[in-house]
């Protein structure tokens, strides 16, 4: 009887404990990555491999058409991450012993969106840096808030919402900048 009230509260402990909120903030999220597009070349059930000669496993059987665009998003030293394949987040890692490593890559930061103020055209990242959003993309950052991912590269002139496979061009609000209007 003791044993099983023991295992009772053992399991009454993991359970709340389970339930408590996450700690994890979306400052904690932030993280440096690389990143590069390209165009499916062929599928075969989880292997993908690009145009490009590289070959990537993925963890789940993939569908789709050969010259299909996608997004990787990878670890900042490894080659794992994640593919972005027509509005889905596909982990994946690179197949080293079939496919090159001739995938070219650029680097940047993996962040997300907190808000876009649509009347002065800022979005306010969850570091709580602000970006003003040339006027031309304004509409098109306006419809990036159901995925708030961005990947934004260290040159820092446009932003990248990985899911629609589309940039917009920014400029960092710098601290005391009072001046938000991109022409």
């Amino acid at each position: 009887m003791k044993a099983c009230l023991k295992y009772l509260l053992m399991f009454f402990i993991i359970l709340i404990h389970s339930c408590a909120p996450a700690t994890e903030t979306y400052k904690d999220l932030i993280r440096e990555v690389r990143f590069f597009k390209g165009t499916i070349h062929n599928v075969n059930r989880r292997v993908v491999t690009l145009a490009d000669g590289s070959s990537w496993i993925t963890n789940r059987i993939i569908i789709a058409v050969n010259l299909t665009e996608v997004f990787f998003v990878l670890e900042s030293m490894l080659d794992n991450g994640y593919m972005y394949l027509n509005g889905t987040k596909i982990a994946v890692r690179h197949n080293a012993i079939t496919g090159s490593d001739n995938f070219r890559y650029q680097y940047g930061y993996l962040n997300y969106i907190r808000n876009f103020d649509k009347k002065n055209g800022v979005i306010e990242l969850s570091d709580g840096t602000l970006w003003a959003v040339y006027k031309d993309d304004e509409k098109e950052a306006g419809k990036w808030l159901s995925t708030r991912e961005v990947v934004i590269p260290e040159n820092e002139h446009f932003m990248i919402n990985p899911y629609k496979i589309k940039q917009i061009r920014v400029r960092k609000i710098e601290t005391g900048d009072s001046d938000t209007t991109i022409f």
